[in-house]
C-alpha cells in the first residue's frame, strides 16, 4: 500500500469517526495524490470533511464537498418528488442504497452518490415512465434489463429497479432476491412505502457489493459503506451467516466486514487481497477486472468472446434477448447477424470500453 493510500484511509478513518486529523501527519501528506485517489474511488467529500476539521481548506477538496453536499439536497428533494407521486398513483416502493446510507454518514454530502435507486412494482413500468417524465425527466434508458434510468439536469440520475438483480447477475442473488416484496417491512408513515430491516439491508448491501466485486471490481466507498452500517446497527450474527451461505458469498461478507472494521477502526492496518484488489478497482470497477473476471468464470478467452458477440446472461437466453434485443426474440432467423449487430453498436456507443475491453482480452 503506497503512502497516498495509507494517507487516504488514515482520513476517511478520521471522517467517519468524529477524529480531528494529526497536524503532524498531514504536513507529510501529498494532497495531490490523495485527491486523484479519493475521486476513482468517490470519498474526495469525506477527505474534505476531515481536513476541514483540521483547518485546512484544499481548493479541490472544498469545492467537492460543496458539490456533494448540493447534490445530496437536489437528489433528497427529487426522490421526495418521485415518492409523492408513486403515492398518488398507488404504486408500492422502497429507497435503495446511498439514498439511506448517506442519512448515516456524520455530514451531509458526506457520502457521495451517483444516482437515486428506488425498487418499484415491477408491472408498473409503463405508469412510472410516465410519472418520471411528467416530472421533467428523460429517459436515459428503458426496458433493457432490470433497471429503467431517468436524467434531469443538472445533477439528478435516478434509477428504477423492477427487481434487486436482473438475469444477467450471479444465478443465487437473483433467487434469492426475487421476490423479495413478501420479506419487507411496510412504513408506518406512508400508504405504499417499504423498507428493509437492518439485517436484510445489509445482506443485499453485501450482495450488491458482491456482485460488483465479481465483474469489474468495487472501491473503497462500499467499504466505507459496510464500517458505517455495521456501527450503526445491531445485526444478527447467525442470520447473517445463515443467510450469506444461501447466497453463497459469505467468505465474501466475512473479508469484507474485517478489511472494512480493521481500516476504518483508526488502526488504518489491514493484511487483505480484497483489499489490494479494491484500491485498484475504483468505486465501480474497471474493463481489465470485468474482463479477467469473466474469463475465469467463462472457462477462457474463446468462451468471453463467443458470449460477448450474442450477449451473455446467467439466466434464460431467451428471457435475455426479450429485454436486450427483441427483434432478434420476434425474429430468431436474424440470430445469425446479432454478433455483428453487437459489435457495430458497441463501437459506436462505447468506442473507448471496447478499446479497453479488447486490449484486456489480447493482453495476455
Amino acid at each position: 500500500m503506497n503512502q497516498d493510500v495509507q494517507s487516504l484511509i488514515y482520513l476517511l478513518s478520521c471522517a467517519v469517526n468524529d477524529i480531528t486529523p494529526n497536524s503532524v501527519k498531514l504536513l507529510n501528506m501529498n494532497l495531490e495524490g490523495v485527491y486523484k485517489i479519493a475521486e476513482k474511488h468517490m470519498v474526495s467529500a469525506a477527505v474534505a470533511v476531515s481536513l476541514e476539521r483540521a483547518g485546512v481548506f484544499s481548493p479541490k477538496f472544498v469545492k467537492k464537498l460543496a458539490r456533494a453536499e448540493r447534490k445530496a439536497i437536489i437528489y433528497e428533494n427529487e426522490a421526495s418528488q418521485v415518492i409523492s407521486s408513486l403515492e398518488k398513483h398507488c404504486i408500492w416502493y422502497m429507497p435503495l442504497k446511498g439514498i439511506i446510507l448517506k442519512d448515516l454518514y456524520p455530514k451531509i454530502g458526506m457520502r457521495e452518490m451517483a444516482d437515486v435507486d428506488i425498487l418499484v412494482d415491477k408491472d408498473k413500468g409503463e405508469s412510472i415512465k410516465r410519472i418520471m417524465l411528467d416530472l421533467g425527466f428523460s429517459v436515459k434508458s428503458y426496458g433493457i434489463n432490470n433497471v429503467d434510468s431517468y436524467t434531469k439536469p443538472p445533477l439528478s440520475n435516478i434509477e428504477i429497479h423492477k427487481s434487486l438483480f436482473g438475469f444477467q447477475h450471479d444465478r443465487k442473488l437473483y433467487d434469492y432476491f426475487s421476490d423479495i416484496k413478501t420479506r419487507l417491512v411496510k412504513d408506518e408513515n406512508n400508504r405504499y412505502g417499504y423498507h428493509f430491516n437492518s439485517n436484510d439491508f445489509y445482506l443485499f448491501m453485501i450482495a450488491h457489493e458482491y456482485k460488483h466485486y465479481i465483474n469489474g471490481g468495487t472501491g473503497l466507498r462500499s467499504l466505507l459503506d459496510t464500517y458505517i452500517y455495521i456501527n450503526k446497527n445491531k445485526l444478527d450474527d447467525e442470520y447473517i451467516k445463515q443467510e450469506t451461505e444461501k447466497l453463497g458469498i459469505s467468505e465474501f461478507e466475512e473479508i469484507n466486514r474485517k478489511t472494512a472494521l480493521d481500516l476504518f477502526r483508526g488502526a488504518g492496518v489491514c493484511d487483505s487481497e480484497l483489499l489490494d484488489y479494491i484500491i485498484n478497482s475504483g468505486t465501480f470497477g474497471n474493463v481489465e477486472n470485468l474482463v479477467q473476471n469473466n474469463i475465469n468464470k467463462k472457462g477462457g478467452k474463446i468462451s468471453y468472446l463467443f458470449r460477448r458477440l450474442f450477449g451473455y446472461t446467467n439466466g434464460n437466453y431467451w428471457d435475455y434477448l426479450k429485454q436486450r434485443h427483441p427483434v432478434f426474440y420476434k425474429y430468431k432467423i436474424l440470430l445469425p447477424l446479432l454478433p455483428f449487430y453487437r459489435v457495430i453498436y458497441g463501437i459506436r456507443k462505447y468506442p473507448k470500453r471496447i478499446k479497453k475491453e479488447l486490449k484486456a482480452l489480447f493482453s495476455k
